[in-house]
């Protein structure tokens, strides 16, 4: 099958891109689940797929388009990323921008910091390759 140029780097830019959730997944120790959402609330790329990762993409947005009219309405700086926490876990949200998402699922004892730095580095190599896929 012969690959136009376009779809060779689509095709490259999308392994790229699960190359980066692999990456993460190994650096920030506690990783269950991780997604890339589009401007649709639908996961791009994950290291789980499923129907609860559809969901959980979907509500991401969500939430995180919710944080932003509170932050908007209480005339407080943009927003960068939200935190969701439970007993046993925590989910990070963070604005890709354009309207894409990188949604982490985390164990509860994850060293949050060392989380929100590695997912701002990711962050900003997604945001590369998306704009690759145009």
């Amino acid at each position: 099958m012969i690959r136009t140029i376009a779809e060779t780097s689509a095709s490259s830019a999308e392994s790229e891109l699960q190359s980066v959730l692999r990456d993460l997944a190994k650096e920030l120790e506690g990783t269950k689940t991780l997604v890339v959402g589009d401007r649709n609330a639908l996961p791009i790329v994950s290291n789980h797929r499923g129907p609860a990762t559809l969901a959980a993409t979907a509500s991401a947005t969500i939430v995180l388009a919710a944080a932003r009219n509170v932050a908007s309405t209480s005339a407080l700086s943009p927003l960068v990323d939200v935190l969701l926490e439970g007993a046993d876990y925590k989910v990070l949200v963070r604005s890709i921008g354009n309207g894409f998402t990188l949604l982490a699922v985390l164990v509860g004892d994850v060293n949050l910091g060392m989380a929100k730095l590695l997912m701002a580095h990711k962050a900003r190599k997604i945001g590369e390759l998306l704009e690759m896929l145009g």
